[in-house]
């Protein structure tokens, strides 16, 4: 399998598509409007995971010390494969 390059550094390829009609398709820009407002519409918070959240923080067995141990232990052993970058 050999590779013809290019050799016209002008050549251009035809845009695909029928760019007149895509001018004058108003459906395109009725749905970015709806996705405008649909997205405009979306709280910036969760009520539910703010309220998850709270129960959380005051839980004073979250997260399980089984988590805590278990994640540790992984971080512990990436920090040893990793060179010691404070010495750099």
């Amino acid at each position: 399998m050999g590779l013809e390059p290019n050799v016209d550094p002008n050549a251009v390829s035809p845009p695909s598509g029928n760019p007149a009609r895509a001018a004058t398709d108003g459906a395109a820009f009725k749905r970015a409007k709806e996705l405008s407002r649909a997205i405009e519409s979306i709280p910036d918070t969760r009520a539910d995971a703010v309220a998850r959240a709270r129960r959380l923080i005051g839980d004073a067995n979250y997260p399980a010390a089984d988590a805590i141990q278990r994640i540790a232990g992984l971080l512990a052993i990436h920090l040893e494969d990793e060179p010691d970058k404070a010495q750099s």
